[in-house]
């Protein structure tokens, strides 16, 4: 939006930017801010300005333009100067956005400040003996930024219009050189080699080889940065390789549970209170608000962007937070946990049968935290549960268990015993009904015969049973008056 509405400047204004300020001297006296004589500068006339420019956040700067006759000139004092964008992508590319004339006695030189804007500027001149068709141009240019080193590594800033170059300071014992012809980097060499690995640009993360490494920024297009006749650029670094560098330490933060701050146990800082007043590890309780600091002990690197201060406050409500009930995942239990020691430790009933529902007891202590429950001799997780206020967790037993003495454990979420109970597993027993029947030919029908009615049927049997013996012998005796 900003670009477009210098564009609709532009052309409300028939295109033409109009310069302000400049600076006129003559060969005999050198400004401050040009600390050379611009007719040692190139043979005869010429013109003269930096390739780039220093813009700020809304993409305008300006550049020196210098315009310089010799004391030979017989052309026209009255130089016409026209700019048209460097930047061929922008709408007024082949338009004029900036012109200007400028008066020059020859033997003499101006010095002008050119507005430059993100499309960047190029000049033209169309005099006789003096002409240039667009081949001097500038530009907004980012400053070169410079690599920032972890130890024996570096990493290249990001920007869209920097370039960077990296090689080793030496190889085989020579040095590494970059070389630019004059203002553009060509590579760099090692004598007359030309190290073509190292000549082209890179990016991310760069190993220091242990014989250092060089870097070089430049412009979009190899260009040296150059922003006015007297400011030194900086844009070339050099990073030594360490042989034993020192591991950056970030410091352990202290804990608030309530009024209570915990203090880190550290070999490589010192806490220590606002006033300088050194911490011992452990548990301090707050009566006011509390500012600690972490003090690095000598030879020791603080971690980059590392936090060393932290504010506790206190407060008059405060109570502390119950630790967390869900336990990180403990490792797998084995029958060598149940010691004679921990046995006991818990309370389970002594027997229960497959799918009970049976109270153990762990302890108040544990109260709001989650266990484990593991059955043995073969080790069966049975679940976590969380702990009531009054010390018990209530089991669901499988509804397949085997028969026999078993071994219920408790766990807690780092994997130790809590404590273990024997428990017997016992399966319902099978009804003898069905056999003690079979021994009662009469319990088989499941008739209900009273007992009166048994025995006056059993006196009936007998009772015909001896008529029936006693006619047998009648038959048999002889009658008596019968031969």
């Amino acid at each position: 939006m900003r670009k477009l509405g210098r564009v609709l400047m532009a052309s409300l204004l028939g295109g033409i930017l109009v310069a302000s300020g400049s600076h006129i001297a003559t060969a005999e006296t050198t400004p401050p801010d040009l600390p050379f004589d611009p007719h040692e500068y190139g043979d005869g006339q010429w013109l003269g300005m930096p390739p780039h420019a220093r813009c700020d956040v809304s993409g305008s700067g300006s550049v020196p333009l210098v315009v310089s006759l010799d004391e030979n000139w017989t052309g026209a004092t009255e130089i016409e100067i026209n700019a048209t964008a460097s930047d061929a992508d922008s709408a007024t590319a082949d338009s004029v956005i900036w012109s200007t004339t400028v008066s020059v006695e020859p033997g003499s030189w101006e010095s002008i400040d050119v507005p430059v804007d993100e499309r960047g500027l190029r000049i033209w001149v169309s005099e006789e003996g003096l002409s240039y068709q667009g081949n001097i141009s500038t530009t907004c240019q980012t400053a070169p930024i410079p690599p920032s080193q972890d130890k024996n590594s570096i990493t290249i800033p990001e920007a869209e219009d920097l370039r960077y170059f990296v090689a080793p300071v030496s190889m085989d014992g020579r040095t590494v050189e970059g070389k630019w012809d004059p203002v553009n980097f060509t590579g760099f060499y090692l004598g007359d080699e030309r190290l073509d690995e190292y000549s082209e640009p890179v990016t991310g993360q760069i190993a220091i080889p242990e014989g250092g490494l060089q870097v070089i920024a430049t412009g979009l297009y190899s260009t040296k940065v150059e922003y006015d006749w007297t400011e030194e650029v900086t844009s070339t670094w050099a990073f030594v390789y360490d042989s034993d560098p020192a591991i950056p330490q970030t410091p352990t933060a202290p804990t608030q549970n309530g009024n209570s701050v915990l203090i880190p146990a550290s070999e490589t800082f010192t806490y220590v209170t606002g006033s300088g007043d050194a911490l011992a590890s452990g548990t301090v309780e707050l009566t006011a608000d509390l500012v600690v600091t972490a003090k690095p002990s000598s030879g020791v690197t603080v971690a980059e962007g590392a936090t060393t201060t932290w504010a506790f406050s206190y407060t008059t409500d405060a109570e502390p937070t119950r630790p967390p009930t869900t336990p990180p995942a403990m490792t797998g239990p084995s029958a060598a946990d149940l010691t004679a020691e921990s046995r006991g430790h818990t309370q389970a009933p002594t027997e229960a049968m497959p799918g009970d529902s049976i109270l153990v007891t762990v302890g108040d202590a544990f109260a709001g935290q989650s266990v484990v429950v593991v059955m043995f001799s073969t080790p069966r997780e049975l679940g976590t549960y969380l702990v009531a206020e009054n010390g018990t967790i209530r089991v669901q037993l499988p509804d397949v268990v085997e028969a026999g003495e078993h071994r219920l454990a408790i766990y807690d979420g780092l994997g130790s015993v809590l404590g273990w109970d024997p428990i017997s597993i016992k399966h319902t027993n099978i009804s003898t009904t069905q056999n003690e029947s079979m021994s009662d030919p009469l319990g088989i029908s499941g008739v209900n015969i009273p007992f009166s009615t048994i025995l006056m049927a059993v006196l009936l049997l007998g009772a015909g049973a001896v008529a029936f013996v006693l006619q047998r012998r009648r038959d048999h005796e002889p009658t008596e008056g019968v031969e």
